[in-house]
């Protein structure tokens, strides 16, 4: 029973050791393919330890990818015809190490007598066969493998260039997207890596912090279809969810987003992926408002941060996640005017706060078109005290509406328009839009705005 179980025992360690030289070697042979054609080493990893070279030493960082066993970084040379440069031995060069590894272990299996040698030689000789035939052979069940990059890189040009933007984008990494060349975010509808140089200028968008605008792009990538790549995809939605949670979208849609598979997929790539810590902490403090929760998760990012591999990436998340921060610090200390417009098919109102000191008058109007020009009539009025109102204006967290544009919902033929312009905080304007489409607290505001007037109208009665 001892004897057996220690050849099992040893049969489990030769396996992951030759497991993890198979893939040392096959990414080994991207370096050296890589050097060979121009390219610049920036890191090579197995598994989720990373060797990559910083201030001139070689440093161990830790991150990972689903779907990859190891990956090795390199930058490819500066041109201005990116679709001239060579691209297809770089990403050859893993499954030809592997098939030179399966040969050179089968013949010292040949030759030696160990039987512990020959077992380990056996395993690296079909370990490394097995990864040389599953890299080759082109695929994208998760990721796309190294035979489908070739497959692209040859067959379009459009994802040839989007190919090399990566790896040039890959290759900065001790730069911020933001200061990049804008350049290599350039993206093209043609070829099926189209939902790769979306993504990224999504990225692009995301680290400038114009979320609106990386919404839509992670929107149109996280769609489920075939064009869009299993993993690009789940990024796009953990991103679009993330944007979405920052502009205040109402629950009902960020719930059709966070749903059961991408869950799954954060609770999976959290480990080792500072954005979808940083995912977790705008989720715990902005939209469930656990501030203890968001604080664990804000301590595992600085604690990821210590190790990760690419200073860049570092600096992007600090910044996201001080604007995350901040936004949960920003109150209205102060306000003017509130004038609330909302307009359906057979009523069109506009509500009016005014700050008078340390009274509020709240007013109702209804709008109507007479004798050529727009008229308004107040219909209700009364007063409340301003701490009230300002209590409830960050209760509802009027400053996060703020550039909210909601769009018409599909499928809806009616339904209830709205805009609001809000002066607070000594000259700030707050706007925002929607047609039965509301941020986050909106209709709660409204119905605290009617019950004020309502119970004056009742009492006047």
């Amino acid at each position: 029973m001892t004897v057996k179980l220690f050849r099992a025992l040893y049969i489990i360690l030769f396996f992951l050791g030759a497991y993890v030289l198979s893939t040392f070697l096959h990414e080994l042979g991207h370096m050296v393919m890589g050097l060979v054609s121009g390219y610049k080493f920036i890191s090579l990893r197995v598994g989720s330890y990373v060797l990559t070279r910083e201030d001139r030493q070689w440093k161990i960082k830790r991150m990972s990818i689903p779907g990859t066993a190891g990956q090795c970084l390199m930058m490819p040379p500066d041109s201005g015809t990116p679709e001239k440069v060579p691209a297809v031995l770089y990403h050859l060069g893993g499954g030809l190490f592997n098939l030179l590894t399966t040969l050179c272990a089968y013949l010292l299996f040949l030759v030696c007598r160990g039987i512990y040698l020959r077992t380990f030689l056996l395993l690296l000789c079909t370990i490394s066969l097995a990864q040389a035939l599953l890299n080759l052979y082109p695929t994208k069940i998760q990721v796309p493998n190294d035979g489908y990059n070739i497959k692209r890189i040859r067959k379009s040009t459009a994802d040839r260039i989007a190919v090399y933007n990566v790896l040039k984008i890959n290759g900065y990494q001790n730069l911020s997207l933001r200061e990049m060349p804008e350049e290599l975010f350039s993206y093209s509808e043609e070829g099926e890596f189209s939902c790769i140089s979306k993504l990224m200028h999504g990225y692009y968008l995301l680290d400038r912090h114009r979320f609106g605008e990386a919404e839509q792009f992670f929107r149109d990538c996280a769609e489920k279809n075939k064009k869009n790549i299993p993993y690009y995809r789940m990024e796009a939605a953990c991103e679009l969810l993330f944007c979405m949670i920052l502009r205040n979208t109402p629950e009902e849609e960020i719930q059709a987003v966070c749903d059961d598979e991408l869950k799954q997929y954060v609770e999976k790539t959290k480990k080792y992926q500072i954005a979808k810590r940083r995912l977790l902490y705008a989720y715990q403090l902005l939209y469930c408002g656990n501030e203890d929760e968001a604080e664990q998760e804000y301590t595992e990012v600085m604690e990821m941060m210590k190790t990760h591999a690419f200073k860049g990436e570092i600096k992007m998340e600090t910044s996201l996640l001080d604007h995350v921060r901040n936004m949960r610090k920003k109150n209205i200390a102060g306000f003017e005017k509130i004038i609330v417009r909302e307009s359906g098919m057979r009523f069109q109102y506009e509500y009016e706060i005014l700050n008078q000191g340390t009274q509020t008058e709240i007013s109702q109007y209804s709008l109507y078109y007479q004798n050529g020009d727009d008229q308004r009539r107040k219909e209700r009025s009364t007063c409340c005290d301003t701490e009230e109102v300002l209590d409830k204006l960050n209760e509802y967290e009027l400053m996060c509406w703020d550039g909210f544009h909601g769009k018409h919902p599909r499928n809806v033929k009616d339904g209830v328009m709205f805009t609001l312009t809000a002066a607070v905080n000594d000259g700030q304007i707050i706007k925002a839009e929607g047609s039965e489409n509301f941020p986050r607290h909106y209709r709660e505001f409204m119905r605290w705005l009617n019950d004020k007037l309502s119970s004056v109208k009742e009492a006047n009665q």
